[in-house]
């Protein structure tokens, strides 16, 4: 799926685009602002998969 969403750092709140398709389960992520380091869960990608299909829908 090529979808983009934004994520925000668990730490600072600072928002960034992702490719979901390039998010990788255990992957650690630093933030741009705060360089606190976190990781994508399985869960946490299946959500942004879920929300990319949503904004998918109500663009058709």
């Amino acid at each position: 799926m090529n979808g983009k969403v934004n994520v925000e750092c668990p730490y600072c709140g600072y928002v960034i685009t992702v490719a979901v398709a390039d998010l990788v389960p255990g992957m650690w992520c630093e933030c741009l602002k705060c360089q606190r380091k976190y990781r994508f869960t399985h869960q946490d990608i299946q959500h942004l998969l879920e929300v990319v299909r949503q904004k998918k829908r109500t663009t058709e």
